[in-house]
């Protein structure tokens, strides 16, 4: 601003201590002149060779989520690091622990034969300890069919967890406590014919009793098909137009954590 009109901007500075009433702008400038950036002056007192220039309220930053992401029972495949892509690329912070130290297996078979010989509980104590390595105040906890008990088990029970994705797999909320925890939503997605998430009392029945008796932001999604892990891309069972369906809802979840 020229130098007679910063005067003029101080001698106006007694307005500010007049009674408060809403500021219509944050800029002000002379006509053709540089705007000078930071004094509120009020409408009714701006006088007629001045102008304001109103910026709209800067949108805050969008909160970015840190989650942890467990793997299915195949291992850290290339289609479950695919997926955490897909969501570190909307900003989010993944985390993708390898329970299996490097192993994978071509079939659901042989990698619960793997997981046999090491134990579902073993497994879950490793996930547990991923977790705990973390510098992160809160977490949400996200996992492919077998790395759903670590997930659900931290988001049942560890302080200041911030959410849950359980994918593919839900156990029932008995297996970690009495109820499912006040202020941590929760998505469980399947397909209705998968026969390891829909069989009779199993894995579909468990979620269904959590979203009816969760307090709070509780959803249960299902896909027509039979495939069980149908997010991951390197696998025959890949459904693109199902997982862009996940993505979005799980998108929809981080953005409000």
């Amino acid at each position: 601003m020229q130098h007679g009109g910063a005067q003029r901007v101080a001698q106006r500075a007694h307005l500010l201590r007049r009674r408060q009433r809403e500021p219509v702008g944050q800029l002000v400038a002379r006509r053709g002149v540089v705007s000078h950036g930071v004094l509120r002056l009020l409408s009714q007192n701006v006088p007629k060779n001045w102008f304001v220039l109103l910026y709209p309220p800067t949108p805050e930053e969008p909160t970015m989520a840190d989650v942890v992401l467990f793997h299915h029972v195949q291992g850290l495949t290339t289609g479950v690091v695919a997926l955490a892509d897909r969501l570190r690329a909307a900003g989010h912070t993944v985390h993708t622990p390898d329970l299996f130290e490097g192993h994978t297996f071509p079939t659901i078979e042989e990698g619960m034969a793997h997981a046999r010989g090491i134990g579902f509980g073993a497994i879950a104590e490793c996930g547990v300890a991923a977790a705990d390595a973390l510098d992160s105040p809160g977490v949400v906890y996200a996992g492919l069919s077998m790395g759903v008990m670590p997930a659900q088990q931290l988001a049942q029970t560890r302080p200041g967890a911030r959410g849950a994705l359980l994918l593919h797999g839900c156990l029932p909320v008995a297996e970690f406590g009495q109820s499912w925890p006040a202020g941590v939503p929760v998505q469980v997605h399947g397909m209705d014919a998968d026969p390891f998430f829909a069989e009779e009392d199993g894995d579909l029945a468990a979620a269904r009793a959590l979203v009816d008796a969760a307090p709070g932001d509780a959803e249960l999604f299902l896909y027509p098909g039979d495939a069980h892990l149908f997010s991951d891309s390197s696998l025959p069972e890949f459904d693109a137009a199902a997982t862009d369906q996940l993505v979005e809802r799980a998108l929809a979840l981080l953005a409000g954590v």
